[in-house]
């Protein structure tokens, strides 16, 4: 058989079938390289790559970015840089250089970042978003001062020396610190003044530089007495008065400064007491003075404002004493109702006794054992001028004129103003009414047998008092002794009541003692009213001796010894009739 040519037909069905499977292989492969490799930056690399070294190609974020869509099991290193510092992304730990807040952001590119050292950032607010930004970060930083370096969280720092600016600009980065403590004298008052304004939260211990010394910061008192001060030197303690906390004293004595400039300083500093000492009048007295006394020196209104200019720098005083100064009695009492802890203190004529508005007590009688005293021959004013008299406790005006005259009626406004009054003798007064016994609410005692006086509807305000003597007191109609017996029916405080027999009718009577049950009421007839005991229970002779007076029996015979006490009575020398 003759061979034939192949003709052109089945020559391109080969072709085309080889070229099939070259195609098919080509795909095959191409199948394999893209299932096992990728292209990146013109590099074929496995898709199973452990490991992509980027460092020191500057690459971008979206170069990153590709780089993680390309090789998703790869690990990836670049660089990062914040604050002019590169590191890699793969670092734990860090050095920062001086941050800002716009660096803040590049701390997430860090793979596992764990601790982060900022100590080289000048703002702490940014070391705080540092902080905020990374929790689960240690971000911590360091301060340089007086050769240490200093935790960023330390709470207490101990240094022997240090410079003022170094220290505040210190304590500027550490937040947390409370106390601080300054072993050597390196600072000066106006630095540590300075120091104590700016970081007010802090306690600074240290020795408080003051004129011509150092001192501890617990220093209760300073004492420069003797010793020059100038205006410098009071302007330079004014200044280390704030790191002085426990200051209660400062002796000025003699220091040589103006008591203007004194009275200023105190004034402004009231907490602590200023010590010096002071002239006024011819009169000597120091700050500490807890009484002044100017009695019989000729003063006007205008020299006792003086006197009050100084009270602020005088915190003990309690009493100016001003007898006979030839002041009136209204410009006195002006000033003294100017001051609640100041007592200002005159003399007023009261019947032809000369009384010290400060008295506890008053009766007609002898008040010293030879009967010296403050005398007056004119014997026109009466009981008036007792208003001024504000401490009274105790007062016997028996048998006396006791009312002053106001638009020409009768008033006892003196009453009114003695809050204190405990003990009132009234007995054989011609004085009808009294309404301002409704304002003695400490009145215990009361005596007004034999008088005019029958109204006593004021009494009823008076609920201390426990001894009330009212025998033959006046009882002027029916109507008035059926409101008397009402009233005394009201008063259960009592609990002692003496009345007379002329004053009420047994049924009368024994309707008050119906109501007053637990008081022990007694009638007197006759004209003696004191019988009956009336002056045998501890408090007469309390009364007594609140008086400055001598102990008498219900018959008026002198009583040596208080029963009570058992002691002598001291004021035997007031029996008139001895």
């Amino acid at each position: 058989m003759k061979n034939r040519k192949p003709t052109k037909t089945r020559t391109a069905g080969r072709i085309l079938l080889v070229l099939l499977l070259l195609a098919a292989a080509a795909g095959a492969l191409g199948w394999i390289v893209y299932s096992r490799y990728t292209f990146y930056e013109g590099q074929l690399l496995a898709r199973d790559t452990e490991l992509l070294d980027l460092r020191g190609k500057n690459a971008t974020p979206e170069e990153i970015a590709a780089a993680r869509e390309s090789l998703p099991e790869a690990r990836i290193l670049y660089d990062v840089t914040i604050a002019g510092k590169t590191y890699s992304s793969d670092e734990k730990e860090i050095v920062t250089g001086d941050l800002t807040a716009e660096d803040i952001p590049l701390f997430s590119r860090f793979e596992g970042l764990a601790f982060v050292d900022a100590s080289a950032c000048s703002d702490l607010g940014v070391i705080r978003a540092l902080r905020d930004a990374l929790p689960d970060a240690e971000v911590v930083w360091t301060v340089p001062l007086a050769g240490q370096s200093i935790p960023g969280e330390e709470t207490a720092l101990s240094l022997e020396s240090v410079g003022a600016e170094e220290l505040a600009a210190a304590l500027r980065r550490l937040p947390e610190v409370k106390t601080v403590t300054v072993k050597q004298d390196c600072l000066s008052a106006e630095e540590q003044a300075r120091l104590v304004s700016e970081f007010e939260t802090i306690d600074f211990l240290w020795n408080v530089r003051v004129p011509g010394r150092s001192v501890s910061r617990d220093t209760r008192e300073l004492s420069f007495a003797g010793k020059p001060l100038s205006a410098d030197d009071l302007a330079a303690l004014e200044a280390a008065l704030r790191q002085l906390p426990q200051l209660e004293t400062i002796d000025f004595t003699d220091t040589g400064l103006p008591e203007e400039s004194l009275l200023a300083f105190a004034g402004a500093h009231e907490k602590i007491f200023c010590l010096w000492s002071m002239e006024r009048f011819g009169v000597r007295f120091t700050t500490a003075d807890e009484v002044i006394t100017f009695d019989d020196i000729p003063l006007t209104v205008a020299d006792a404002e003086s006197i009050e200019a100084l009270l602020p720098a005088m915190p003990n005083l309690k009493k100016v004493e001003m007898l006979r100064c030839g002041i009136s009695n209204e410009d006195m009492e002006t000033i003294n109702l100017r001051h609640d802890d100041v007592q200002f203190v005159w003399m007023v004529q009261i019947y032809n006794r000369g009384v010290r508005t400060d008295q506890t007590f008053f009766h007609v009688f002898k008040w010293t054992p030879r009967g010296e005293g403050d005398v007056y021959y004119n014997t026109s004013l009466f009981a008036e001028n007792l208003r001024y008299c504000h401490d009274m406790i105790a007062i016997d005006l028996g048998h006396q004129h006791i009312y002053e005259v106001t638009n020409n009626e009768r008033t006892s406004y003196f009453l009114t103003q003695m809050p204190h009054l405990k003990y009132l003798v009234l007995g054989n007064c011609a004085h009808d009414t009294m309404p301002e016994l409704a304002s003695l609410k400490e009145l215990v005692w009361l005596e007004l047998f034999k008088t005019s006086f029958y109204d006593l509807t004021p009494l009823l305000e008076c609920k201390n008092l426990r001894h009330l003597n009212i025998a033959f007191i006046k009882v002027p109609n029916t109507e008035r002794r059926l409101l008397d017996v009402e009233q005394l029916k009201q008063m259960t405080w009592l609990e002692r009541l003496w009345i007379g027999g002329n004053m009420f009718n047994d049924r009368q009577i024994q309707e008050i003692r119906d109501a007053l049950p637990n008081t022990q009421i007694e009638v007197m007839y006759g004209e003696d009213a004191t019988l009956k005991g009336w002056r045998s229970p501890e408090e007469y002779f309390k009364m007594r001796d609140a008086l400055h007076m001598y102990y008498m029996t219900d018959t008026g015979q002198t009583v040596v010894y208080n029963p009570y006490t058992g002691e002598r009575s001291q004021y035997e020398w007031t029996n008139p009739f001895r």
